[in-house]
């Protein structure tokens, strides 16, 4: 009974406290509803696209560089730098400035074909020498001027006359002739809107790795509208971009480029120069306003700030023929 009489007196709610209670259940019933709806109202809107083209152009990077550099990352740490000439420097020397064993014997080849460094820079042009490298190695690069050659060429055989360069009417020519008849070709301008790695090769500088982030890059914005785009290119040194820059064409007439009367959202936010917040912004503006009759409309109307805009514009266009049927 005094157990019975204790429960009463402990549970015994008045009718406020009773329809306070049945309040709070529902409130509580409520805040659990809500908390099980968060993840479906606030679904992230992320636009992961321009993220992804940011990324893009470090995958060449990656993929470039990747036999090369489980292997030289633990040299480099242990290189000892030295002032060296890359034209004479030893297979030895090249181990201790921390270069790998395959990127030696790459460098070693390449010399022995024939190539000259006549300046710091044309070092990236052995497989396996990246920019980063580059610049460690770049303050200890120290060229000296070809040697003139003192060997003096006799012939008393006349049917062997026209076999050397260095030998005319059997006599020794001069050093400067036998320069001019083994200089290089001048390097001839390239369209990058057009070239492929091969070609991109020939420039100054321009080696397999970043021929390839080229092509990668160009493929991705959908053609180059002015050489400056290069800079984007990951890695890519102003440096570099200055030393070719008269070398580089560009036809503008194969940008590929977006109908933006007609394109949907998902071909607008794949574009690197296009955010999901701009492409969404585009595609509202269109279907309030209609078919669009200039691209320039999108910046007097303030559909996308100028900065966006210069980046964006030439790649957008609109058919005037298709817009008017």
């Amino acid at each position: 009974m005094k157990l019975n009489q204790f429960l009463d007196d402990l549970l015994y709610m008045t009718k406020a406290q009773r329809n306070g209670s049945v309040v709070l259940i529902i409130i509580m019933v409520l805040v659990l509803i809500f908390r099980m709806l968060i993840p479906v109202i606030f679904k992230d809107r992320t636009d992961y696209s321009q993220i992804m083209a940011q990324n893009m152009r470090m995958i060449d990077s990656i993929y470039g560089q990747q036999n090369s550099a489980k292997t030289s990352r633990t040299t480099i740490d242990k290189a000892e730098f030295f002032v060296f000439d890359p034209n004479t420097i030893t297979e030895d020397g090249l181990r201790k400035l921390g270069i790998s064993a395959k990127t030696t014997r790459t460098f070693l080849n390449y010399r022995k074909s024939g190539a000259f460094f006549g300046q710091p820079q044309d070092i990236l042009r052995v497989y396996g020498i990246d920019s980063t490298l580059y610049r460690k190695l770049k303050p200890y690069i120290q060229i000296s001027p070809r040697e003139k050659s003192k060997t003096v060429v006799h012939s008393d055989y006349p049917k062997y006359e026209s076999r050397s360069p260095s030998v005319k009417n059997n006599k020794a020519i001069s050093y400067n002739e036998k320069e001019k008849a083994f200089s290089p070709k001048p390097v001839s301008p390239v369209e990058i809107n057009m070239a492929d790695s091969a070609l991109l090769t020939t420039l100054p500088g321009i080696g397999p790795v970043f021929a390839s982030r080229i092509c990668k890059f160009r493929n991705y914005l959908g053609g180059f509208h002015s050489t400056s785009q290069l800079l984007e290119v990951y890695n890519f040194s102003e440096e570099t971009y200055h030393s070719i820059k008269h070398l580089l064409l560009i036809d503008t007439s194969l940008v590929k480029t977006i109908n933006i009367n007609f394109c949907d959202l998902n071909e607008l936010k794949k574009h690197p120069y296009c955010t999901y917040k701009q492409a969404r912004a585009i595609i509202d503006y269109r279907a309030h306003s209609g078919s669009l009759h200039s691209v320039e409309q999108l910046l007097n109307d303030e559909v996308i700030d100028s900065a966006s805009f210069k980046k964006i514009a030439p790649y957008l266009t609109i058919d005037v023929e298709l817009t008017a049927q």
